[in-house]
Order: structure tokens, then C-alpha cells, then sequence
């Protein structure tokens, strides 16, 4: 995407004029934000700053951080980064988390409390080898059995809006690791592959009216769609 628009890829506009980040945030209508993290480059801190009153509006977020941050090696420690500046109280400790890429909508359902989960993904009908995919159980298609990135393993492609249950557990995993941890994850996916390698149980959800935008391709297909 480099030299598509002359911004930083969150801050890119869509065809209808919308930064990629704010409709990305779209994907959340259906849940009330406590706080919300942006992980953004020094360069473009102040753009983002610029437009807060937009991000509250439509994230509805109570608390909003902005965060400046050099370039990252991989998602994870972007990921890691937000997760650290939260310094979430006793009383928001154990609310679910959610990981949101700046690139994709779709419309995600409402939270499932089951207390037996540690997380969950949502996909969408897809044969894209760019995308993340997952397997579920043959007989309950709400749980998953086998993550693969940028592998085409079933019908069922990751959309980037990532739902953590279990906050102690994720803290433990990207903080101090385990066993055979350190440096293992680069793609949140990877964590939700090793939550399944680890015997924990990470659920699957279909997501509405998908859209990605985050390669040329796609953008432009949108471009050519109007």
C-alpha cells in the first residue's frame, strides 16, 4: 500500500472519504468500549490527535489513548505495546479484550459469555491465501480445532478483530511466555494456535458484511465497485 495515499495506512481513506482505522472501529458497534488503545507512529501522533472527537463519536469509547510508537517487527508486539498502556484496573481486569486491525470491517455479534472460552475469532466465507484460516469441530462449528496463517485449510478466513476472555491467561502469554514461548509469536493468530496446542478452548463466530481493504488489490476493487 505504500505510495497509495500520502498517510500512514490507518489514516487512508476509503472511497466514501472514511479513514481505514475509524471503519474498522465500525466492527464494534455492537459493544460499549471501556477503553480504547491506538497504537500510532510518531510521525502522524498529531493527525491522530486531530481527529479525536470523530474517534469517540464512533467508537463511543470512554477513555481513548493515543500512543506513539516507533515501527514494530510484527503484530504481536504492536499488540503487546497497547495491551501494557492499558493499565486496566481491579474492576476492568477481567473484561474482554479485543485486537483490531486497522484494514477490515465487519459487522461482529455480540459477546458470548461462556466461561468456558479464552477467546475467540470470527470469519467469513473466504479462499484468499492471504488471510488467516481456521477448522472448526466437525460436530459444533462454534468451537475451533486448528488455526493456520496465510494457509487455506476450510472455507472459514479469519477477519481481524481478535476477542480475548481470559486476561490473565493472554497477560501471561505475550508478557513472560511459558516453556517454549519467547519470541514464538508473530501473528495474533499465533497465540490462538498456541491456546489450542496449550488444551484451551477458543470459539468461532460467523461475522456479517465483511469487507477487507488492507491490500491494492482490494482497495481498488472497492474503488472500481462504486
Amino acid at each position: 500500500m505504500q505510495g497509495c495515499q500520502p498517510t500512514c495506512k490507518p489514516l487512508m481513506r476509503l472511497p466514501d472519504g472514511e479513514r481505514f482505522f475509524i471503519r474498522a472501529l465500525e466492527s464494534l458497534s455492537q459493544y460499549q468500549i471501556e477503553d480504547l488503545v491506538l497504537v500510532v507512529l510518531p510521525d502522524y501522533f498529531y493527525e491522530f490527535c486531530d481527529i479525536l472527537e470523530h474517534v469517540k463519536e464512533i467508537s463511543k469509547a470512554k477513555r481513548i489513548r493515543v500512543m506513539q510508537h516507533e515501527p514494530t517487527r510484527t503484530p504481536v508486539e504492536t499488540f503487546r505495546i497497547g495491551f501494557e498502556r492499558l493499565n486496566m484496573t481491579a474492576e476492568h481486569r477481567n473484561l474482554p479484550l479485543f485486537c483490531l486491525d486497522c484494514d477490515i470491517y465487519g459487522l461482529i455479534p455480540p459477546f458470548l459469555n461462556t466461561n468456558l472460552e479464552c477467546g475467540r475469532m470470527f470469519w467469513f466465507p473466504s479462499e484468499n491465501p492471504n488471510k488467516c484460516y481456521i477448522e472448526t469441530l466437525p460436530h459444533n462449528s462454534s468451537v475451533v480445532c486448528r488455526v493456520a496463517e496465510k494457509k487455506v485449510i476450510s472455507d472459514k478466513g479469519v477477519i481481524g478483530a481478535y476477542l480475548f476472555e481470559d486476561i490473565p491467561y493472554l497477560r501471561q502469554l505475550i508478557q513472560y511466555g511459558g516453556t517454549d514461548l519467547p519470541g514464538r509469536f508473530d501473528y495474533i493468530s499465533d497465540i490462538f494456535a498456541y491456546m489450542l496446542k496449550d488444551g484451551q478452548v477458543v470459539g468461532a463466530s460467523p461475522a456479517d458484511s465483511v469487507t477487507n481493504y488492507g491490500t491494492l488489490e482490494e482497495l481498488n476493487s472497492l474503488y472500481d465497485n462504486q
